[in-house]
Parts: structure tokens; C-alpha cells; sequence
């Protein structure tokens, strides 16, 4: 991965702390992570506003029950897992 180096301001008791948990010369490594990790949350934040109110119960009338549900939930895990794994090999 290409890196480009930047100035940041950041408060002294957070660089502190951060440098506790990762340690100093981990500072850049660990804000890397983290600040993937919140831009993760908010696009699924941003998608899931977007989708909210897609599902009509009248298109999926064969989920009526919580065991319905369960099965369906388990089928779109299992297609998500097959997915993560085939990019994976």
C-alpha cells in the first residue's frame, strides 16, 4: 500500500493513551486501523439509512414466522461466507 505522510493535530491526552495501549513507534499503524474501522461503521451507517424501510413485508410472504426468518438469515449468511471465502482462495 502507498503511503503519504501528514501532519495531524490531536489532543496530548489522546496521543498519550494511544501511545499506552499501541505504543509510540506503533502510533501511525494503530490510527490507520482505527480510522478504517470508523469509516467501516459510517458507510455501513450511510447504507443502512439508504436502505431503511426497502424491506414490504408483502414481498416476502414466505417469512412469516421467526423460524422462517432464522432460515432466511442463515441462507444469506451462508451465500455472504461462500462469497468472503472464494475471495479469499
Amino acid at each position: 500500500m502507498e503511503t503519504l505522510k501528514t501532519n495531524v493535530v490531536l489532543p496530548k491526552d489522546l496521543i498519550k493513551h494511544i501511545d499506552e495501549v499501541a505504543g509510540r513507534r506503533r502510533r501511525s499503524e494503530f490510527l490507520t486501523q482505527a480510522a478504517k474501522e470508523k469509516l467501516a461503521r459510517m458507510r455501513f451507517e450511510r447504507a443502512a439509512d439508504k436502505a431503511f424501510g426497502s424491506w414490504k413485508d408483502e414481498n416476502h410472504l414466505d417469512i412469516v414466522s421467526d423460524e422462517d426468518m432464522e432460515g432466511y438469515l442463515r441462507r444469506i449468511r451462508e451465500a455472504t461466507n461462500k462469497r468472503i471465502q472464494n475471495r479469499l482462495n
